[in-house]
């Protein structure tokens, strides 16, 4: 970028002095001497520039063909996919797929797990999320939303700095839920479930939610980023007596991996 700027100055200057000393040239005496040395400093700038100017061309050129191919070297595609969501693609479709079939046995028994509720939770909360950053009011969250999760994402919403970090979710549309993982081996109260979302839009929008269930309603408590969430390695947990059903059937064995037993 040097070498360019340089050349450009060096030409411009040059071709300015050349211009300004060629319609002077026909004055007489000291000011027609004083004209030529004038054209012949311009044409030192500008022959002199013009190898800068080539230089710096031909810079430019190869850093805008070199910057793509170097961003993404020595990465495969399981790797990307990997540092975004912190699992690989593979490992992220098991765990759902695992989970989503744990959820439908778990709603036959209790409706609060049932798939489709959750998956349905998931996605109002989200258009939630997007009206309150379209009208700058998060106050219905309220009710579905942990105290200290929503009072942790309006801190950073209401600070400046960290709010250019956040996803303008009015900006995103929601491509995929899954649901990733699920507690319900205690009491009501310690019951929860994590979602794997993903957005589309100018901000890449990749995060876990993890819902606690409530007298009411389920709430979400927490908000990870994709990158630092460890809910897909974390084994689901079930009532003692739908494990031991699942541990009596044959082919579980799958299934009876993703749960966490004794």
């Amino acid at each position: 970028m040097r070498n360019l700027l340089s050349g450009i100055f060096g030409v411009c200057f040059g071709l300015l002095v050349l211009c300004g000393g060629g319609a002077a040239s026909s004055q007489g005496g000291m000011y027609r001497v004083g004209t030529y040395a004038g054209m012949i400093c311009g044409g030192v700038f500008f022959l002199a520039g013009v190898p800068y100017l080539i230089l710096g061309i031909m810079e430019l050129a190869n850093s805008g063909a070199s910057r793509e191919p170097r961003r993404f070297r020595h990465r495969n595609p399981t790797e990307i996919t990997k540092s975004q969501t912190g699992v690989s693609s593979k490992e992220l479709k098991a765990k759902a797929k695992a989970t989503l079939e744990i959820l439908e046995i778990l709603g036959k028994a209790d409706e609060w797990f049932v798939p489709a509720r959750l998956k349905n939770i998931v996605e109002k909360l989200f258009v939630m999320f997007q009206d309150g950053w379209e009208h700058n009011d998060f106050q219905p969250l309220g009710k579905y939303v942990v105290h200290s999760c929503l009072d942790k994402y309006l801190n950073r919403y209401e600070d400046d700095k960290k709010r250019f970090k956040l996803a303008k979710l009015d900006d995103c549309e929601l491509k995929r839920v899954l649901l990733v993982h699920v507690s319900a081996g205690g009491d009501p109260e310690t019951h929860t479930f994590t979602a794997f979302l993903e957005a589309s839009g100018p901000d890449k929008f990749k995060e876990y939610w993890t819902f606690t269930r409530s007298a009411k309603r389920w709430k979400l408590d927490q908000m990870k980023a994709a990158g630092v969430s460890t809910a897909v390695s974390q084994l689901n947990e079930v009532p003692a007596d739908i494990l031991a059903a699942l541990e009596s059937e044959t082919g579980n064995d799958d299934l009876l991996a993703s749960i966490a037993r004794g």
